[in-house]
């Protein structure tokens, strides 16, 4: 089976990431010294770690699932640090993590290639992100921001994690057959990636009053 559609969808994920990283160059010291420092992280983790599995991908065509297990962990890791420094609900952020430990514990049981997905872990992340989002706008509405949210970049990056585990979600429920290797679901993990990062480059590009 041919691996042409994984490999578009993979340039596709790169020209989704140059935007926000273009973005985070330009203005590095006012986003670093933010609460947004973590989503740089997590730019910096993606990007690290896309880079050596496409490397390994290409020079060697040996699975590369692991690799995406570790960057799948870190991932959720820093989201949940983030999201922390907002809510600032400690039970939130202990449960979050024994959730996503957990499913990824589990997870280890089975062998997850390429063309496979187990969505354990999946599922966790997904009860982890939609619940901390909905927690994060109802707090959003009742502050003071909550007169133009579009204005504020933690709305933005909400509505790109929200959007990302939904649309995963539905992918796993509706296309579970496919595999990685297929069309349809590189299709649609290149739309998820251009909503996800769209998002973030645009809460990058949000200034606030003393920047």
């Amino acid at each position: 089976m041919s691996y042409f559609y994984y490999i578009i969808s993979m340039i596709a994920l790169a020209l989704c990431l140059l935007t926000p990283s273009v973005i985070v160059v330009k203005r590095f010291n006012a986003l670093w010294n933010s609460k947004e420092r973590i989503i740089i992280l997590l730019l910096l983790t993606v990007i690290l770690f896309e880079s050596v599995a496409t490397f390994i991908l290409w020079k060697y065509w040996i699975s590369t699932s692991r690799i995406y297990d570790v960057l799948s962990f870190i991932s959720i890791i820093l989201i949940i640090w983030w999201f922390q420094l907002y809510l600032k609900m400690k039970w939130l952020t202990v449960v979050s993590v024994v959730l996503v430990l957990t499913a990824n514990i589990l997870d280890l049981t089975y062998y997850s290639g390429l063309k496979t997905e187990f969505p354990l872990k999946s599922i966790a992340q997904a009860i982890v992100v939609i619940s901390s989002v909905f927690l994060l706008l109802k707090m959003l509405l009742l502050s003071d921001l909550g007169s133009d949210l579009k204005k504020i970049r933690p709305f933005w990056i909400s509505i790109g994690l929200l959007t990302y585990q939904i649309t995963d979600m539905a992918l796993i429920l509706f296309l579970p057959k496919l595999t990685r290797l297929d069309w349809e679901p590189n299709f649609v993990i290149t739309v998820m990636n251009i909503l996800l990062y769209g998002c973030i480059a645009y809460a990058f590009s949000l200034r606030k009053e003393n920047e």
